[in-house]
């Protein structure tokens, strides 16, 4: 992912905090629709992060 030219932080870090804020918050409550939307989010950030590492990284190679 790009750098934001505004921030101290790349995107990557910030999908990262995100990723396990949403999955600290879940853990802290008991089973339900909002504790698996909160799980489900995380799940696609941390997609989005193997994707983005995968798209910049040098040796491009064909996804698994």
């Amino acid at each position: 992912m790009r750098r934001n030219p505004f921030s101290e932080r790349n995107s990557e870090d910030i999908v990262a905090d995100l990723t396990r804020e949403a999955v600290t918050r879940a853990m802290r409550m008991p089973a339900g629709v909002e504790r698996d939307r909160l799980l489900r989010i995380a799940g696609h950030d941390d997609i989005q992060a193997n994707i983005a590492a995968w798209a910049y990284s040098s040796g491009l190679q064909k996804p698994v």
